[in-house]
């Protein structure tokens, strides 16, 4: 059996502009780690929010609907307003 471990949210700070970078519908912080590093060097602060259940097993991911994901977005763009950055940028990574 495979021990499956939950990705965890991902913020690199840096003052001014930011990004909330969102990985692709069944993948993790881990396939945009590289992405969120290299952006951060460019001067962007960079948030990658988790998807609930996404990384995990079937019975997990199946235990959350797509509302659940959306307001994680809408709550993770709260949170960099609240930070203090008024320039956010979007950033999504897509399977299709």
């Amino acid at each position: 059996m495979l021990n499956l471990k939950e990705s965890r949210h991902m913020y690199l700070k840096v003052e001014e502009r930011a990004v909330l970078l969102l990985h692709s519908f069944t993948g993790t912080t881990r396939d945009v780690k590289d992405l969120a590093y290299n952006l951060n060097k460019q001067g962007f602060a960079c948030y990658v929010p988790a998807y609930k259940g996404h990384g995990l097993s079937i019975e997990a991911f199946l235990g959350y609907q797509i509302d659940d994901w959306w307001n994680q977005v809408l709550r993770s763009y709260q949170f960099l307003i609240d930070e203090g950055y008024e320039e956010i940028n979007v950033l999504g990574v897509s399977l299709g």
